[in-house]
């Protein structure tokens, strides 16, 4: 930002064209807005409070900064508001920027999860075999070593359980995907499609009563899905 205000400040600025101007002009603009919500933001993650008004202004900020430091503290604090959803895709962001940072890809992994279990396998996957040298770093590598692997057994067990879906076998689909959810239960995905079995099995108290559990678990798209659901099934039981 201090260089683009420096561009402005400069006795050359006013004989360079107009448009040039209104570009380096909005995009000061823009970094001013996105510095001030990167601020709140950063107070909001240093200090645990997340209900302040100026912290969900600054969420709804929407700038695209080459910064991998603001999208990082964005995901951090949507991790901490429990949008998971949300908060993978800030750390996808940050991860492009900080490609050789495991801890972006460790938060990207732990938030997919609960959406997205290839995403967070892929995640986790690409720092297994990287040594930095460092024990700090080796730390959080075997810890993402760890989640990965749990992340590919459900894997695996989610593939059995799609296949069993595919030839109609609901019931055996359901208990692949219930053995999966019991290595990652914070995966919403895989409560969704016990869910979704339960209702091709008619056993659609149980699939409520998941449902229900669903949408106390942290913001994800199945969030909504679920919402639906739950008032489809409660309208047709009046």
């Amino acid at each position: 930002m201090e260089d683009w205000t420096s561009v402005l400040k400069h006795p050359s600025f006013k004989i360079i064209p107009e448009p040039l101007q209104q570009n380096a002009q909005n995009k000061v603009s823009m970094l001013e807005k996105a510095y001030f919500a990167f601020e709140a933001i950063k107070i909001a993650n240093d200090t645990g409070k997340y209900n302040d008004a100026s912290l969900i202004e600054a969420m709804n900020d929407n700038s695209f900064i080459e910064s991998s430091n603001y999208y990082f503290e964005r995901g951090y604090a949507f991790k901490n508001m429990d949008k998971m959803e949300k908060a993978a895709k800030e750390f996808f962001k940050a991860a492009y920027y900080w490609s050789q940072e495991p801890l972006c890809r460790f938060h990207l992994a732990e938030c997919s999860e609960y959406y997205n279990l290839k995403q967070a396998y892929g995640a986790g996957r690409k720092y297994i075999n990287i040594d930095y040298g460092n024990s700090k770093h080796q730390a959080l590598l075997n810890s993402i070593y760890k989640l990965t692997q749990k992340i590919e057994v459900a894997l695996n067990l989610k593939s059995m359980g799609d296949i069993k879906a595919e030839q109609k076998d609901y019931s055996a689909a359901c208990k692949y995907y219930i053995k999966a959810w019991e290595i990652i239960p914070n995966s919403e995905e895989l409560l969704w499609k016990q869910i979704d079995m339960l209702t091709l099995l008619k056993k659609e108290e149980q699939a409520l009563e998941l449902a229900r559990k669903l949408v106390k678990m942290p913001e994800t798209s199945y969030t909504e899905s679920a919402k639906k659901f739950i008032e489809k099934l409660e309208a047709g039981n009046q």
